[in-house]
Protein backbone atom coordinates (compact mmCIF):
# COMPACT_ATOMS: atom_id res chain seq x y z
CA UNK A 1 0.00 0.00 0.00
CA UNK A 2 3.45 2.37 0.24
CA UNK A 3 3.27 1.95 -3.28
CA UNK A 4 -0.03 3.00 -4.20
CA UNK A 5 -0.52 6.35 -5.82
CA UNK A 6 -2.46 9.40 -3.74
CA UNK A 7 -2.83 11.97 -6.87
CA UNK A 8 -4.49 10.11 -10.60
CA UNK A 9 -5.99 11.65 -13.16
CA UNK A 10 -6.93 9.78 -16.87
CA UNK A 11 -7.59 12.05 -20.03
CA UNK A 12 -8.65 11.30 -23.49
CA UNK A 13 -9.16 13.74 -26.28
CA UNK A 14 -11.65 12.50 -29.39
CA UNK A 15 -11.78 15.02 -31.89
CA UNK A 16 -11.07 18.37 -30.27
CA UNK A 17 -7.64 19.46 -28.26
CA UNK A 18 -8.28 19.41 -25.07
CA UNK A 19 -6.37 21.45 -22.41
CA UNK A 20 -6.25 20.19 -18.73
CA UNK A 21 -4.40 21.05 -15.20
CA UNK A 22 -2.77 18.12 -14.04
CA UNK A 23 -3.35 17.39 -10.32
CA UNK A 24 0.48 18.74 -9.58
CA UNK A 25 -0.12 21.86 -11.64
CA UNK A 26 1.09 21.35 -14.28
CA UNK A 27 -0.62 21.96 -18.03
CA UNK A 28 -1.23 19.35 -20.64
CA UNK A 29 -2.37 19.96 -24.12
CA UNK A 30 -3.52 17.12 -25.83
CA UNK A 31 -3.95 16.83 -29.54
CA UNK A 32 -6.97 14.77 -31.01
CA UNK A 33 -7.17 11.32 -30.53
CA UNK A 34 -4.71 11.33 -28.05
CA UNK A 35 -5.03 9.85 -24.33
CA UNK A 36 -2.85 10.20 -20.94
CA UNK A 37 -2.59 8.84 -17.22
CA UNK A 38 -1.19 10.28 -14.39
CA UNK A 39 -0.12 9.08 -11.45
CA UNK A 40 1.75 10.47 -8.30
CA UNK A 41 3.26 7.81 -6.13
CA UNK A 42 4.34 9.77 -2.40
CA UNK A 43 6.76 6.49 -1.82
CA UNK A 44 9.15 6.88 -4.61
CA UNK A 45 8.45 10.73 -5.28
CA UNK A 46 7.93 10.02 -9.03
CA UNK A 47 4.76 11.42 -10.87
CA UNK A 48 4.27 9.28 -14.41
CA UNK A 49 2.54 10.26 -17.16
CA UNK A 50 1.64 6.99 -19.43
CA UNK A 51 1.01 9.04 -23.05
CA UNK A 52 -0.48 7.23 -26.32
CA UNK A 53 -0.73 9.92 -28.96
CA UNK A 54 0.30 13.84 -28.63
CA UNK A 55 0.81 15.97 -26.02
CA UNK A 56 2.89 18.79 -25.02
CA UNK A 57 3.67 19.58 -21.11
CA UNK A 58 4.14 22.56 -19.26
CA UNK A 59 5.78 21.15 -16.40
CA UNK A 60 6.08 22.41 -12.96
CA UNK A 61 8.95 22.14 -11.70
CA UNK A 62 9.77 20.07 -8.23
CA UNK A 63 12.99 19.21 -7.45
CA UNK A 64 12.19 16.44 -5.17
CA UNK A 65 9.57 15.01 -7.42
CA UNK A 66 10.35 13.85 -10.84
CA UNK A 67 8.26 14.23 -13.89
CA UNK A 68 8.69 10.91 -15.95
CA UNK A 69 6.60 10.28 -19.43
CA UNK A 70 6.17 6.57 -20.62
CA UNK A 71 5.35 5.39 -24.15
CA UNK A 72 5.71 2.06 -25.60
CA UNK A 73 9.60 1.25 -24.66
CA UNK A 74 10.50 5.37 -24.68
CA UNK A 75 10.79 7.30 -21.18
CA UNK A 76 10.83 11.21 -21.24
CA UNK A 77 12.20 12.88 -18.63
CA UNK A 78 11.77 16.35 -17.05
CA UNK A 79 14.33 18.62 -16.64
CA UNK A 80 12.50 21.90 -15.79
CA UNK A 81 11.06 22.32 -19.20
CA UNK A 82 7.72 22.75 -21.56
CA UNK A 83 8.10 20.24 -24.59
CA UNK A 84 5.88 18.19 -26.71
CA UNK A 85 5.96 14.34 -27.06
CA UNK A 86 4.34 12.55 -30.13
CA UNK A 87 4.18 9.07 -29.77
CA UNK A 88 1.01 7.70 -32.27
CA UNK A 89 1.01 3.61 -31.97
CA UNK A 90 0.87 3.48 -35.60
CA UNK A 91 3.52 5.79 -36.94
CA UNK A 92 7.17 4.58 -36.71
CA UNK A 93 8.34 7.26 -34.47
CA UNK A 94 8.69 8.73 -31.13
CA UNK A 95 9.30 12.46 -31.39
CA UNK A 96 10.16 15.03 -28.50
CA UNK A 97 10.46 18.69 -29.26
CA UNK A 98 12.04 20.86 -26.28
CA UNK A 99 10.29 24.66 -26.27
CA UNK A 100 12.24 25.83 -23.48
CA UNK A 101 14.71 24.05 -20.39
CA UNK A 102 15.95 20.57 -20.92
CA UNK A 103 14.54 16.82 -20.90
CA UNK A 104 16.42 13.35 -21.23
CA UNK A 105 15.39 11.52 -23.51
CA UNK A 106 16.07 7.39 -23.48
CA UNK A 107 15.41 3.75 -23.21
CA UNK A 108 16.22 1.55 -20.12
CA UNK A 109 18.51 -0.57 -22.85
CA UNK A 110 19.85 3.06 -24.26
CA UNK A 111 20.61 5.61 -22.94
CA UNK A 112 19.73 7.99 -25.80
CA UNK A 113 19.47 11.92 -25.68
CA UNK A 114 19.52 14.91 -23.71
CA UNK A 115 17.78 17.37 -25.33
CA UNK A 116 17.35 21.48 -24.92
CA UNK A 117 15.44 24.38 -26.29
CA UNK A 118 14.74 24.38 -29.78
CA UNK A 119 16.01 20.26 -30.28
CA UNK A 120 13.80 17.54 -31.61
CA UNK A 121 14.80 14.06 -30.69
CA UNK A 122 13.48 11.21 -33.13
CA UNK A 123 13.31 7.45 -31.80
CA UNK A 124 13.30 5.08 -34.50
CA UNK A 125 11.43 1.63 -33.03
CA UNK A 126 12.36 -0.28 -35.46
CA UNK A 127 16.18 -0.10 -34.82
CA UNK A 128 15.62 1.30 -31.52
CA UNK A 129 18.19 4.44 -32.21
CA UNK A 130 17.71 7.47 -30.94
CA UNK A 131 18.79 11.00 -33.55
CA UNK A 132 18.95 14.70 -32.52
CA UNK A 133 17.60 17.35 -35.20
CA UNK A 134 18.65 20.81 -34.61
CA UNK A 135 16.59 22.89 -36.78
CA UNK A 136 13.88 25.10 -34.94
CA UNK A 137 10.29 24.04 -35.98
CA UNK A 138 7.90 26.11 -34.43
CA UNK A 139 5.33 24.62 -36.70
CA UNK A 140 5.38 21.22 -34.13
CA UNK A 141 3.05 23.40 -31.78
CA UNK A 142 0.89 24.58 -34.64
CA UNK A 143 -2.44 21.93 -32.61
CA UNK A 144 -1.68 23.75 -29.56
CA UNK A 145 -1.05 27.74 -30.73
CA UNK A 146 -2.72 27.88 -34.14
CA UNK A 147 0.13 29.21 -35.79
CA UNK A 148 1.58 28.50 -38.55
CA UNK A 149 5.09 30.07 -40.26
CA UNK A 150 6.85 29.10 -43.18
CA UNK A 151 9.81 30.22 -44.77
CA UNK A 152 9.84 29.93 -48.46
CA UNK A 153 8.70 26.32 -47.63
CA UNK A 154 7.37 24.39 -50.21
CA UNK A 155 3.60 24.00 -50.85
CA UNK A 156 3.54 20.05 -50.33
CA UNK A 157 4.90 20.25 -46.77
CA UNK A 158 2.73 23.18 -45.87
CA UNK A 159 -0.16 21.32 -47.15
CA UNK A 160 0.91 18.54 -44.87
CA UNK A 161 1.25 20.21 -42.14
CA UNK A 162 -1.94 22.46 -42.24
CA UNK A 163 -4.08 19.13 -42.75
CA UNK A 164 -2.77 17.42 -39.74
CA UNK A 165 -4.55 20.01 -37.68
CA UNK A 166 -7.73 21.15 -39.67
CA UNK A 167 -10.67 18.97 -39.50
CA UNK A 168 -11.27 20.24 -43.68
CA UNK A 169 -8.34 18.92 -45.79
CA UNK A 170 -6.66 20.95 -48.43
CA UNK A 171 -6.00 18.70 -51.64
CA UNK A 172 -3.26 19.40 -54.55
CA UNK A 173 -5.52 18.57 -57.81
CA UNK A 174 -1.88 18.93 -59.75
CA UNK A 175 1.38 17.24 -58.19
CA UNK A 176 2.84 19.83 -59.58
CA UNK A 177 1.87 22.74 -57.34
CA UNK A 178 3.75 20.85 -54.44
CA UNK A 179 7.02 22.26 -55.04
CA UNK A 180 5.82 26.17 -55.21
CA UNK A 181 7.15 28.12 -52.39
CA UNK A 182 6.17 30.27 -50.22
CA UNK A 183 7.01 32.63 -47.09
CA UNK A 184 3.12 32.92 -45.31
CA UNK A 185 2.38 32.98 -41.59
CA UNK A 186 -1.27 32.03 -39.99
CA UNK A 187 -2.52 33.11 -36.98
CA UNK A 188 -5.79 31.05 -35.57
CA UNK A 189 -7.53 31.41 -39.21
CA UNK A 190 -10.17 29.66 -40.45
CA UNK A 191 -9.04 26.86 -42.63
CA UNK A 192 -11.00 28.12 -45.77
CA UNK A 193 -8.88 32.13 -45.49
CA UNK A 194 -5.74 29.78 -45.20
CA UNK A 195 -6.79 28.06 -48.35
CA UNK A 196 -7.94 31.49 -50.35
CA UNK A 197 -4.32 33.27 -49.01
CA UNK A 198 -2.99 30.47 -50.90
CA UNK A 199 -4.82 30.54 -53.84
CA UNK A 200 -4.42 33.92 -54.21
CA UNK A 201 -1.18 34.39 -53.19
CA UNK A 202 -0.18 31.38 -56.37
CA UNK A 203 -3.05 32.50 -58.47
CA UNK A 204 -4.66 29.41 -57.99
CA UNK A 205 -8.43 27.88 -58.25
CA UNK A 206 -10.19 27.19 -55.07
CA UNK A 207 -13.03 24.72 -54.80
CA UNK A 208 -14.52 22.34 -52.52
CA UNK A 209 -15.36 18.88 -52.93
CA UNK A 210 -17.47 17.65 -49.35
CA UNK A 211 -14.73 18.45 -46.58
CA UNK A 212 -11.69 18.80 -49.07
CA UNK A 213 -10.64 22.05 -50.31
CA UNK A 214 -9.01 21.23 -53.55
CA UNK A 215 -6.42 23.99 -54.77
CA UNK A 216 -5.65 23.59 -59.07
CA UNK A 217 -3.75 25.80 -61.46
CA UNK A 218 -0.51 25.06 -63.37
CA UNK A 219 2.87 24.76 -61.52
CA UNK A 220 4.81 27.66 -60.30
CA UNK A 221 7.64 26.30 -62.68
CA UNK A 222 5.29 26.93 -66.07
Amino acid sequence: WLNKPTQTLALKSENKILRDTLPDGSLAVLNKGSSIKYAYSPSSKKRRVSLEGEAFFEVKHEEEKSFIIETEDVIIEDIGTTFNVKAFPESPTIEVYVETGEVAFYTLANPGLNLVAGETGIYHKQSKSFARLLKLDTNKLAYKTGVFTFHNTDLGTIVNDLNEVYDTKIRLANPALASCRLNVTFRNEKIEDVADIIAETLKLTMTREGDVIVLNGKSCSD
